[in-house]
């Protein structure tokens, strides 16, 4: 296993799980959730909590996204507290949701400006 810090933006569904997987598999996992249920029900099994996108994105290395659908990933990503506030460079967002192809091609812009690098891994 790597050091690498993982973050996690959307303990939904699917999110909560994949969450808890890295940290069982030894990972060091930042969440954030509009939920705080979720990010407590995430506490309980070991990972690190954060108020907002940008706290995540400033503690972590990889940061990956899991939220409904293209304006949450806006949301997640540019909006007020979100990811690009906290980016630092050579950092990577990886985008799991289902989102439209122009939505993933502006948030790799804005990531770029960063220095970051975006994934588009839809499951």
């Amino acid at each position: 296993m790597s050091n690498e810090r993982i973050g996690f933006v959307g303990l939904g569904m699917m999110g909560l799980p994949m969450a808890k997987n890295l940290v069982e598999a030894g990972y060091t996992v930042t969440v954030f959730d509009l939920d705080a249920g979720a990010i407590e029900e995430a506490q309980g099994f070991g990972a690190s909590p954060a108020s907002t996108g940008a706290e995540v994105a400033a503690q972590s290395d990889i940061i990956i996204t899991m939220v409904p659908d293209s304006p949450h990933v806006e949301a997640a990503i540019a909006g007020n507290g979100g990811i690009i506030e906290g980016i630092r460079a050579e950092s990577v967002v990886i985008e799991m949701s289902t989102i439209l192809p122009e939505t993933g091609k502006r948030m790799a812009e804005l990531l770029a400006e960063k220095g970051a690098d975006f994934v588009d891994a839809p499951v």
